[in-house]
């Protein structure tokens, strides 16, 4: 594993409030963690492990390390949400970029669409800390869906 990917990984961990344990198990067991409704934390399941491994070999040719996973439920099924730095992100110039955005609990991201019919991509999401792990507040996921419904329509017509 890239230690200076890990180390920038640790570091925005700290930013986001993440539990010291989760924090801990991380950097010392490379142990990873996800956030669940409310920001309930647990590990992630054998399938979990794989789908991120797969997303850590394709993106940026294995330059990539997910530091955690925040799990939506959608009417189609689970999506993750993976927090992850990559070999860009380790600069200066990226760091400043995350930090600044982190005033506005906004984070970049990619969206695993799991099972789903939606479409697995790269983009920003609104996050908040939430009793150790991180949660997608329920507003977002209203303007998302509303963002996407009105998307659909106007496509249709």
């Amino acid at each position: 594993m890239n230690q200076l990917l890990k180390q920038e990984a640790v570091r925005r961990m700290k930013k986001l409030n993440l539990m010291d344990e989760v924090i801990e198990d991380f950097k010392e067991r490379d142990l990873l963690y996800k956030s669940e409704s409310f920001g309930i934390l647990s590990w992630l399941n054998e399938e979990e492990i794989e789908r991120v491994k797969k997303f850590e070999e394709q993106y940026a040719s294995g330059d990539a390390l997910v530091f955690h996973i925040i799990t939506q439920f959608s009417d189609e099924g689970l999506l993750y949400t993976y927090l992850y730095v990559s070999r860009d992100d380790s600069t200066p110039y990226y760091k400043d970029m995350f930090d600044e955005n982190l005033k506005t609990n906004v984070v970049f991201t990619y969206l695993d669409a799991g099972d789903t019919d939606y479409t697995s991509e790269h983009g920003t999401e609104y996050i908040e800390p939430s009793i150790g792990g991180l949660r997608i507040p329920y507003v977002a996921c209203i303007e998302d869906y509303k963002r996407l419904t009105k998307f659909n329509e106007t496509e249709k017509e």
